[in-house]
C-alpha cells in the first residue's frame, strides 16, 4: 500500500500512466499509476493554478482525496467511456474542486470491507452512474449528495448509509441484482427527478427506511418499491399535464402524498398498499381537474389498508377495495367521488343525468355542464363516472366543438336526439366509458397524437352506436372484463390512414353483432378471459405495416366462430405482419396490395386472390383452404409451411411455385385443384390423412418423403384417373403409404417396397414388394422393353408387375407363412 500523488497540472488519469504521479506530495514525476491498494491524492502541490483531470477507462485507486490547487479550481472532466474504481473511500474538499461529466461516465465503489465514506461536499456528478459493488464493503455519505443527468446511485452489493445527509438524485435502484445487500436511509430527505425515481428488488434486500422522506418531482413516475416499508413518500410534480404515478410492488408507508397538478393526475397501483398514517389524494383537486386511484389491470381489485385518510373531494376509483382503521372514521365519503366501478368500502353519490351547455363549444372541462336541459352551468355539475352525458341540439350551436381534453371517466355518452354539425376532438388523451355510448351521423371526430377510446364497463352489457361515423382514434380498447361491447353499427376506426388505428379486445366480450368493423389493425394477444363474436358481419384490416393482426397469446380467448378478417390495402409499400397461433386462428382474405406479407405460425383458410406483392417464407400452419394468386409472388426459403385439417382442404396453387419445404400433415383430406409445384430442392413430407394430387396434371416435388407409422394415403382427386407425381432425381422413399392413381416421373427411383405400403391399384412407376399370399415360386420373365416379374401359383398364369428401371427381381422358394429368402438373378 503507497500514497500517489498528482503532480504536473493537466493530465489523463488511467490504469497506466505515470506521467503525473509521484511517491511524494509535490514531486518527482514517474511513480507507478495508483492500484487497488494505493490512494491517489489531488493536493495543492498538484499545480500552482487551476488545471483539468480527465478521468480515462480503468482508473483505480484504494482512497481517493481531491483539493484544489493553491490559485483556482481542479477540474475532473469524465467522459462517455470514463471509469474511476474506488476500493476505499472518497473525499471531494468543499472549494476548488469542480466535476464536469457525461453521460455514461462510471464510479465504481468497490470495497469488500465496512467503515468507508463519501464525502462529495459541493460538487455534482452530474450524469455519472454510481456503483456499489463490494460484497462485504460499507459505505456511508459524509456530505450531501447530488447526481443529476438521468443517472442515479446503484446498490449491488454491500451496505450503503446515507448517514442522513440529503440526496438530490435522478433515482436511486437496487433491482438488478440478487446479492446480499442493506441500504439505511435514516432521516435523509431525498429528491428524485426521474421518471423511474425509486427501484428496489426484494430479493436479499434489507431496506430500512428510517424517518427519510423520498420526494418524486417527475410528472409520470414509476415508484418500483419492491414490497418494501417506507417512512414518508411525496409525488409533488404540478405540471400542467395529465400525470400518471405509478406504484409496484406491495409496499408499506408512515405517509403517502399525491399532490394535484392543474390537469389530472391518475395512480396505478400494481398490488395491496399498507399506509399506517394519512393518504393524502390532491387536497386541492377541482371537479373538472380530478384524481384517480386505480389498479393497474381492470377487474383486478387492489387494496389500501389505510389508516387515515385525508378529506376526499374529486377522486375517482376503479377496482379499489378500502380498509384499515380508515373505514370506521368513514373516510372514504366525499365531496364528488366518481365510481369507476369495481371498488368496495367507499362512499359513491347517485348517478345523475349532465347536459352540456356551452354554445361556443370547448373543453370537456370547462364550465359547461347543466344539471337539465338547457340549464344553467356550474363547475361542479362535471360529470362523473356513474353520471349519463346527454350532447343534444340545446347547448351547443351548430358546427361547434367539444375537446375531450383530459383521460375523462364517462358514464354513458348519448347523441341520439342531435342533428347538427359538432366535432368531438381529443388531443393525446383517453376518455374511459362506463356505458351505452349513442353518436350521432351529423358528429366528425378527430384526434392528435395517440388518443384512445377504453371501454371499461366491467360487469355490464354496453353498446356502441357510433352511426356510421369514423373514429379518429390510434386505439379503440374493449377491456370490461365480465362484461361486454356490442356494436349497434358498422364501425370505422382511423386516425391516420394505413398506419394508425387499432382494435384491442383486452377482456370481456367484444360482439360486431352482425355488423361490419374497419381498423388499420387488431389484437386480442393476451391472457385474459374474453371472447370476440363477429356474426355476419365483416372484418376489414387496412393496415399497410407493421403488426395489422395480432393473436398470438391466445389464453383466455374464446371465438364464437372463426373470424374471417379482409386484409384491403391496396398500396405497394410496407411488410403487413398476420400473427396468430394453433388456437387462434383466423380465415384471411388478402384481397389487394403489391407489398410483402408475413404470415407466422397458424392460419385457416389463406386466400390471396387479388394480391399481386410477395409472401414471405416464414414456419406457418395452414388449417383450411389456399388459394395463391397467379400475379403474386412466393419468397423461397428453408423454413416449413404445414398444412394440417381434421376435414377437407383444398389447395389452388394457380402455376405458382413453393420453393420451400412443405409438411401435409392431415388427419382429413387435402385436395390439390391444379399442379403442385414445389422447387427443385424442396421437401415434400407426409405424415398423415390424405393427398390427393390433381388429376391429369403433373406436380413436381424436389423430393417425397413420409414419416410416422400411421397409413397415409395418396390419390387423384378423380378415382380412377391418374395423377402424375414428378422428381428430376435421387429415390424417393416411402413408408406406411397406400398409393392409389399415381404416375410417378421424372428420374427419380420412387421406392416403395416396404411391406408397410399398399398398392391400391392403377399406379405407375411405383416399385412395391411382391405380396406372396400363399406356396408358390416367384418367376422372371422380359414383356416387351420391360423386365416384369410376378407369382407363379401352380399351373396358374403369373400376375406380372412391371419392375421400374435399374431394379432388379429375387425369386426364392416360399413356404407359407415364412418370408421367402430372395435371391438375385438375371434376365
Amino acid at each position: 500500500m503507497a500514497d500517489r500523488y498528482w503532480v504536473g497540472g493537466a493530465g489523463t488519469w488511467d490504469a497506466t500512466s505515470t506521467v503525473h504521479w509521484s511517491a511524494t506530495s509535490g514531486g518527482a514525476a514517474g511513480a507507478s499509476a495508483p492500484t487497488s491498494v494505493d490512494n491517489a491524492i489531488f493536493n495543492n502541490l498538484s499545480n500552482a493554478t487551476a488545471y483539468a483531470v480527465t478521468i480515462g477507462t480503468n482508473a483505480v485507486c484504494l482512497d481517493v482525496s481531491i483539493s484544489g490547487p493553491a490559485v483556482g479550481n481542479v477540474t475532473i472532466t469524465s467522459g462517455a467511456t470514463a471509469v474511476i474504481n474506488v476500493y476505499g473511500s472518497w473525499l471531494s474538499a468543499a472549494t476548488g474542486v469542480v466535476f464536469t461529466t457525461t453521460a455514461g461516465a462510471i464510479v465504481n465503489f468497490l470495497a469488500t470491507t465496512t467503515g468507508k465514506t463519501v464525502t462529495a461536499n459541493n460538487i455534482t456528478l452530474g450524469g455519472m452512474t454510481v456503483n456499489f459493488n463490494g460484497v462485504g464493503g460499507g459505505w456511508t455519505l459524509g456530505s450531501a449528495i447530488t447526481i443529476t443527468g438521468g443517472a442515479s446511485p446503484t446498490i449491488l452489493a454491500g451496505t450503503f448509509d446515507t448517514g442522513g445527509f440529503a440526496m438530490t438524485l435522478n433515482s436511486f435502484n437496487s433491482s438488478t441484482t440478487t446479492n446480499v445487500r442493506a441500504i439505511n436511509l435514516n432521516a435523509s430527505v431525498i429528491t428524485c427527478s426521474g421518471t423511474g425515481p425509486v427501484s428496489l428488488a426484494a430479493t436479499n434486500l434489507t431496506f430500512n427506511a428510517g424517518t427519510s422522506t423520498i420526494t418524486c418531482s417527475n410528472s409520470p413516475p414509476n415508484f418500483g418499491g419492491g414490497g418494501h416499508t417506507f417512512y414518508n413518500v411525496n409525488f409533488n410534480n404540478a405540471t400542467a399535464v395529465i400525470g400518471t404515478v405509478t406504484i409496484t410492488g406491495a409496499n408499506t408507508f408512515n405517509n403517502l402524498n399525491v399532490t394535484t397538478t392543474t390537469l389530472q393526475k391518475v395512480i396505478t397501483l400494481s398490488a395491496n398498499q399498507i399506509v399506517n398514517g394519512t393518504l393524502t389524494l390532491g387536497a386541492t383537486n377541482t371537479a373538472p381537474f380530478r384524481m384517480s386511484v386505480v389498479s393497474d389491470v381492470v377487474g383486478t381489485p387492489r387494496t389500501l389498508t389505510v389508516a387515515n385518510i385525508a378529506t376526499l373531494a374529486d377522486v375517482d376509483f376503479r377496482d379499489i377495495n378500502a380498509a384499515g382503521a380508515s373505514i370506521a372514521l368513514g373516510n372514504w365519503a366525499g365531496t364528488r367521488i366518481g365510481n369507476c366501478l369495481g371498488n368496495s368500502n367507499i362512499t359513491f353519490a347517485a348517478g345523475a343525468t349532465k347536459y352540456w351547455n356551452l354554445a361556443a363549444g370547448g373543453n370537456w372541462t370547462s364550465t359547461a355542464w347543466a344539471l337539465t336541459s338547457g340549464g344553467a352551468v356550474a363547475v361542479n355539475n362535471f360529470p362523473l363516472a356513474q353520471d349519463s352525458v346527454i350532447i343534444e341540439d340545446t347547448g351547443l350551436t351548430a358546427g361547434n366543438t367539444i375537446t375531450i381534453n383530459s383521460n375523462a371517466d364517462i358514464g354513458s355518452l348519448s347523441m341520439a336526439t342531435r342533428t347538427t354539425a359538432l366535432t368531438l376532438a381529443l388531443g393525446n388523451t383517453d376518455p374511459r366509458f362506463y356505458g351505452n355510448v349513442t353518436l350521432c351521423s351529423s358528429l366528425t371526430t378527430t384526434g392528435v397524437s395517440s388518443p384512445t377510446y377504453q371501454f371499461q364497463g366491467q360487469g355490464l352489457a354496453n353498446t356502441l352506436n357510433t352511426a356510421g361515423v369514423t373514429l379518429a382514434l390510434s386505439q379503440f380498447n374493449v377491456n370490461c372484463p365480465n362484461g361486454s361491447l356490442t356494436l349497434a353499427n358498422n364501425t370505422t376506426i382511423e386516425l391516420t390512414a394505413s398506419s394508425s388505428g387499432t382494435a384491442i379486445l383486452s377482456a370481456g366480450t367484444f360482439n360486431l353483432n352482425g355488423f361490419n368493423l374497419t381498423a388499420v389493425a387488431f389484437s386480442n394477444s393476451n391472457a385474459t378471459a374474453r371472447t370476440f363474436t363477429q356474426g355476419s358481419g365483416t372484418i376489414n384490416i387496412t393496415g399497410s405495416n407493421g403488426l395489422i393482426w395480432n393473436s398470438s397469446n391466445a389464453t383466455g380467448l374464446t371465438y364464437t366462430t372463426r373470424p374471417v378478417v379482409n386484409f384491403t390495402y391496396a398500396g405497394s409499400t410496407g411488410s403487413r405482419t398476420i400473427t396468430t397461433n394453433a388456437t387462434s386462428i383466423i380465415d384471411a382474405n388478402i384481397t389487394a396490395g403489391t407489398d410483402n406479407v408475413i404470415l407466422a405460425t397458424a392460419v385457416g383458410n389463406l386466400n390471396f386472390t387479388g394480391f399481386a406483392g410477395s409472401l414471405a417464407n416464414s414456419t406457418r400452419t395452414i388449417y383450411g383452404n389456399l388459394t395463391l394468386a397467379s400475379g403474386m409472388t412466393l419468397t423461397s426459403g428453408a423454413l416449413v409451411t404445414t398444412f394440417d385439417r381434421t376435414g377437407t382442404q383444398t389447395i389452388t396453387s394457380n402455376t405458382k411455385t413453393m420453393d420451400f419445404p412443405v409438411t401435409f400433415s392431415s388427419t382429413g383430406t387435402i385436395n390439390c385443384l391444379d399442379a403442385l409445384t414445389l422447387g427443385s430442392t424442396r421437401a415434400l413430407t407426409f405424415t398423415g390423412g390424405t393427398l390427393n394430387l390433381a388429376a391429369s396434371t403433373t406436380s413436381t416435388v424436389g423430393s417425397f418423403t413420409t414419416s410416422g407409422t400411421t397409413m397415409k394415403y395418396l390419390g387423384s382427386t378423380t378415382p380412377g384417373t391418374q395423377a402424375t407425381i414428378s422428381d428430376a432425381g435421387g429415390t424417393d422413399t416411402v413408408t406406411y403409404l397406400t398409393i392409389q392413381d399415381s404416375n410417378a416421373i421424372g428420374g427419380a427411383i420412387w421406392d416403395a417396397l416396404a411391406t408397410t405400403n399398399a398398392d391400391n391399384g392403377n399406379n405407375t412407376g411405383w416399385g412395391f414388394t411382391l405380396q406372396v399370399p400363399v406356396t408358390g415360386v416367384v418367376a422372371y420373365g422380359l414383356i416387351g422393353p420391360v423386365n416384369v416379374w410376378g407369382l407363379v401359383n401352380d399351373t396358374q398364369t403369373p400376375s406380372w408387375v412391371i419392375i421400374p428401371d435399374g431394379q432388379t427381381p429375387g425369386w426364392g422358394a416360399v413356404s407359407n407363412p415364412q418370408t421367402p429368402n430372395w435371391q438375385t438373378v438375371t434376365a
